[in-house]
């Protein structure tokens, strides 16, 4: 038997397998995180993704340093993306203290991490520990 003393690393949430899953090579993936979470714990598939979906823009591409939370929420500004988004990618937000292999990590490109999320139906996660206790 293993005691886990951290609340982040109860349940499926906390798991380095599925954080890895859910993440792309080089960095956390909150949209990933997000409908994983609706999909899989929760049953409740977001809708296809619409038939042309600009990519997010990765860390280098930008002229200025932003987290993986600055860009999406770029991408969200657009009505179209933002529809699914606001469904998949709040959850996937109080996942982003663990990095893309789940180690904990407090910082993001240099900016601390805001883990405060939303559950699709409103509410109101502030971090892992939170989330799986709601998911």
């Amino acid at each position: 038997m293993v005691l886990v003393t951290d609340p982040n690393r109860r349940g499926l949430l906390g798991q380095a397998s599925l954080l890895s899953l859910t993440s792309v090579a080089n960095r956390t993936s909150p949209v990933m995180r997000g409908k994983y979470v609706m999909e899989v714990l929760l049953g409740t598939p977001p809708p296809p993704p619409p038939g042309v979906v600009p990519a997010l823009k990765e860390a280098a591409e930008n002229t200025k340093p932003t987290s993986v939370r600055e860009r999406l929420e770029e991408h969200r500004s657009n009505a179209v993306c933002a529809t699914c988004h606001k469904m998949m990618t709040r959850s996937g937000f109080a996942l982003e203290n663990f990095d893309p292999v789940g180690a904990w990590r407090i910082s993001d490109s240099g900016f601390p991490i805001d883990g405060a999320g939303k559950m699709f139906d409103g509410a109101k996660l502030d971090g892992p520990s939170a989330c799986g206790a709601r998911c």
